[in-house]
């Protein structure tokens, strides 16, 4: 028997895909059907992307949150029911483990970047660090100073061999410093001597602990306070530097310098050279105050020479010369004033000037080789020491001398004749003065004096002859 039934083979489709491969952990793999079939349609999708995941989309996308090779499988169904499949392998790349560990710090610290960051294959190839405040780093390990305080949000982005990469974001916190500040006040003394106490106020803000080291850069840790507001005696002069450390409730300290200036005035004195002498005296008055050059200088001198006349000096050399102009008792004083405002007088014992004497004297014609000199000096002071020089070799030590001179000396020019006085405090003056003495210009002899070669007009008696006698000596 036979029996002939007609059979229909039904077309199937063909199970074709395309993928991205070698995909990082986390990016997304897209996933394209490219299945045909000759007759009718595909009704169906499977797929199965070898983690556990599936999908009955055409196209879908999935993503992996694990590194390693896949095997995905695509099943088609046709609308006559008929199925195909296809299998191909997925790589995924593991990616970097972005981590670090950063703490708070206090402003002006730095801060130290810790990277932890991992990869289970392949290599690190480099980092991307954002501090939050506009800066950035690309070190592995990295250090950076905040310039303010405030929150930052830290970035740190890290890449790998294959060019996948991981981020993480994590906090800092920079805490402010404490607002350190005071004011130091002299309480007791003056400032132009020692011992000087000092209060120091503190005006401090956000700080709850203090320390205090009065003579910082001299003596460091030998004189200190934790007070707030402490008081501190100097009984010394000096350039002292007071240091205030205070911490804040975050635990940052600061600190903060401020110098302080001790000093010890000025003791007045000036020398005086010479202490007495003759009017008009010139005397040098030189300034030799005691004072500590280091804390201060000298501003002004006031100078007062106790005759009623006042100079004021407003620079160096501290020194004045000065000159009295008559005699008496006077007492000179000062006033110094330091760039610091300390100021000091000084009295000098009194400075004496004598009179001064005036050496004078007439000449009087007596005859012709012979004159008297009259002592014409004059001195508010006894004058106790006269000498007469004749100009011929003659000395004398009267107050009034008569003089002849040899008649063979007066063929000279003139005579120069001097008169030196001193009086009782030793004051000298001296004066010249130069005559003439000729031999009169007519010789008489007579039988009285034959042999005479010099006649004197008041002695001799001669025929009357004009003679030619000097006017002036």
């Amino acid at each position: 028997d036979t029996i002939i039934q007609q059979v229909t083979v039904l077309p199937s489709p063909d199970a074709q895909f395309s993928n991205n491969n070698n995909v990082c952990i986390g990016d997304t793999v897209s996933f394209i059907s490219n299945s045909t079939i000759s007759n009718g349609w595909i009704a169906g999708y499977l797929w199965d992307f070898g983690d556990g995941g599936t999908s009955i989309i055409q196209n879908p996308k999935h993503i992996y949150s694990i590194s390693g090779q896949f095997l995905v499988t695509l099943i088609v169904t046709s609308s006559n029911g008929c199925e195909d499949s296809i299998s191909s392998t997925l790589n995924i790349l593991p990616s970097p483990q972005a981590y670090f560990i950063i703490n708070n710090v206090c402003l002006g610290d730095t801060s130290y970047f810790n990277n932890l960051s991992s990869i289970i294959s392949g290599s690190i190839s480099g980092v991307a660090w954002d501090f939050g405040d506009g800066n950035v780093s690309t070190q592995f390990n990295p250090k950076h100073v905040y310039q303010s305080p405030g929150t930052y949000s830290v970035t740190l982005i890290v890449y790998s061999s294959a060019n996948c990469l991981d981020s993480i974001t994590s906090i800092v916190v920079v805490y402010p410093l404490p607002e350190l500040s005071f004011n130091p006040t002299l309480i007791s003394s003056d400032s132009c001597s020692v011992p000087q106490t000092y209060l120091f106020m503190n005006t401090s803000l956000f700080t709850q602990g203090y320390y205090w080291d009065f003579d910082f850069a001299n003596n460091p840790g030998q004189n200190t306070s934790t007070l707030t507001n402490p008081n501190f005696t100097y009984n010394s002069a000096g350039i002292y530097t007071v240091l205030l450390t205070g911490e804040n409730a975050f635990g940052c300290r600061d600190s903060l310098q401020q110098q302080i200036l001790v000093r010890d005035g000025v003791i007045g004195y000036f020398n005086v050279a010479p202490q007495e002498g003759c009017e008009p005296l010139d005397v040098i008055f030189s300034d030799g105050s005691m004072f500590t050059s280091t804390l201060d200088t000298i501003s002004i001198i006031t100078w007062d020479f106790g005759d009623g006349n006042i100079y004021i000096q407003n620079g160096p050399p501290w020194n004045v010369n000065y000159t009295f102009n008559t005699y008496g008792s006077f007492t000179p004083s000062y006033t110094i004033r330091m760039t610091s405002g300390c100021t000091s007088a000084f009295t000098s014992s009194p400075i004496t000037i004598f009179p001064k004497v005036n050496a004078d004297f007439d000449i009087n014609y007596i005859n012709l080789n012979t004159r008297s000199f009259t002592n014409l000096s004059i001195s508010f002071d006894a004058i106790t020491k006269v000498f007469w020089d004749f100009g011929d070799g003659i000395t004398s030590t009267i107050n009034d001398p008569t003089h002849t001179y040899n008649p063979n000396y007066s063929v000279l020019d003139s005579i120069r004749i001097c008169l030196f006085v001193e009086t009782l405090n030793g004051c000298r003056d001296s004066l010249c003065k130069n005559i003439w003495l000729c031999p009169p210009n007519l010789i008489v002899p007579n039988a009285f004096a034959p042999d005479l070669e010099y006649i004197e007009e008041d002695n001799l008696s001669y025929p009357k002859v004009i003679v030619y006698l000097p006017t002036n000596w």
